[in-house]
């Protein structure tokens, strides 16, 4: 079954119900997850469903990067294999950055595939606002105390933490005081990453990683953090950019990609190869008036975009086609 809103989208339409119906010849089915990576069958079925049910079909494909830097063994032939079969069936792509679809194009002339139409919609970035203390026992010290830095995402090569810890090695090596260094996120790949803090210890002792942290204890997160670290090399967007400006706070930013999309002028960016800049943002905002500044900044320009905007831009799409 499926979510259908007779008459299509108008004003307003976020805060009204929506009626459950069965499909209908001529209906959208729009897929905003991966099934390359989890679901070897799905292909087969969407084209028997499409046949029997006429069903028009629009994937939203977040970013090529599996085809590009796929991290897993066997990954890049999967997607790629999964883009050729998928297109036929499509009769339009969403992207979530110009930066995605114009890597969705180059993959495709590459691999001499033809797109349907393509759109691109914005990722709103909303998390709760809620108060201490945190679900996971093992943040409430940080929290209490305040002032860290934060850097939300995997822990995998493309994510680059090695550019954090040289960064803040740099500092050390000064006679800086370093603040704690809070890593949220999973765990994929970090045997480089271990060694590289072995030869680091004054930056190994600041570190706390966790994975597994909710809605309610990212929301905390942020909210109690000095400043944001994103060191990425490759994004289809970069939420968690746009996540530390909705909280207001200063977001230390890769400039690769897709990520200024998600920044604009509100983050400060380094390239991700060049943890000296890294370090002299981090020397300027770890003084309290440069700080204040910048944040005065964001909280009186910076407008977030709301998961209603995503909403009404996803329907816009698909009503245009």
């Amino acid at each position: 079954r499926r979510l259908r809103r007779r008459g299509g989208p108008r004003p307003g339409d976020a805060a009204r119900p929506l009626a459950m119906t069965g499909p209908r010849a001529g209906d959208t089915l729009l897929n905003l997850g991966t099934p390359w990576s989890h679901h070897p069958h799905y292909l087969a079925r969407l084209a028997q469903e499409k046949r029997r049910l006429g069903l028009r079909y629009a994937q939203l494909v977040y970013d090529v990067g599996p085809a590009w830097c796929g991290e897993e063994a066997g990954m890049p032939g999967l997607f790629a294999d999964w883009l050729r079969a998928m297109l036929p069936l499509a009769a339009q792509l969403l992207t979530i950055s110009r930066y995605s679809g114009e890597d969705l194009r180059r993959l495709a002339a590459r691999q001499d595939l033809a797109l349907p139409p393509l759109r691109r919609v914005r990722l709103g970035c909303g998390l709760p606002r809620v108060a201490l203390p945190p679900r996971r026992a093992a943040l409430a010290p940080l929290l209490r105390r305040g002032g860290y830095l934060l850097t939300v995402g995997s822990l995998s090569p493309s994510k680059n933490h090695a550019a954090i810890v040289l960064a803040l090695a740099l500092l050390a090596e000064r006679g800086r005081a370093l603040p704690p260094l809070l890593w949220l996120g999973r765990n994929i790949q970090r045997a480089e990453l271990d060694a590289l803090l072995a030869r680091h210890p004054a930056v190994a002792r600041q570190v706390l990683h966790l994975e597994g942290a909710d809605d309610h204890d990212l929301a905390l997160a942020y909210a109690h953090c000095r400043l944001t670290i994103f060191p990425s090399r490759f994004e289809g967007y970069g939420l968690p950019v746009a996540e530390s400006l909705a909280f207001g706070k200063v977001c230390l930013a890769s400039n690769a990609c897709s990520i200024p999309e998600a920044g604009g002028e509100f983050a400060d960016y380094f390239a991700p190869d060049d943890p000296a800049a890294l370090a002299a943002l981090l020397e300027r905002y770890l003084d309290e008036a440069a700080l204040a500044a910048r944040e005065a900044e964001i909280r009186d320009d910076h407008r977030p975009t709301t998961w209603q905007e995503t909403c009404r831009q996803l329907y816009a799409a698909l009503e245009t086609g």
